[in-house]
């Protein structure tokens, strides 16, 4: 819908009409304040692209070279890393919870 709506044409009274324009792109690129926080996004996303060729590849050329027991303990190392968030969460509602397990019980 958002992507839609930057073709609209916006009229004085801030209602878009339909039409096709660039205004809305243009004006976005123009202020300095969007670029502000564009530019660190951007950063970001070069920096994690290239740490995830510089660590992805050589894991990948490892677990293919490796033999069957290992590349099942790689695997394992791996999926791990994903329920770390879910173990926190269950520790933060503890910690919350407290002794009263009651509200677990209902």
């Amino acid at each position: 819908m958002a992507l839609f709506d930057q073709f609209r044409i916006s009229s004085a009274t801030g209602v878009l009409q339909p039409g096709l324009t660039l205004n809305l792109t243009f004006r976005f690129f123009e202020g300095g304040f969007f670029l502000k926080y564009l530019w660190p996004s951007f950063h970001v996303a070069a920096f994690t692209t290239v740490a995830t060729l510089v660590l992805g590849y050589p894991t990948a050329y490892i677990m293919v070279r490796s033999s069957p027991g290992m590349r099942r303990f790689l695997t394992i190392v791996l999926l791990v890393q994903f329920l770390s968030s879910y173990v926190m969460r269950i520790y933060s509602v503890m910690l919350v919870l407290g002794n009263n397990v009651s509200l677990i019980a209902c």
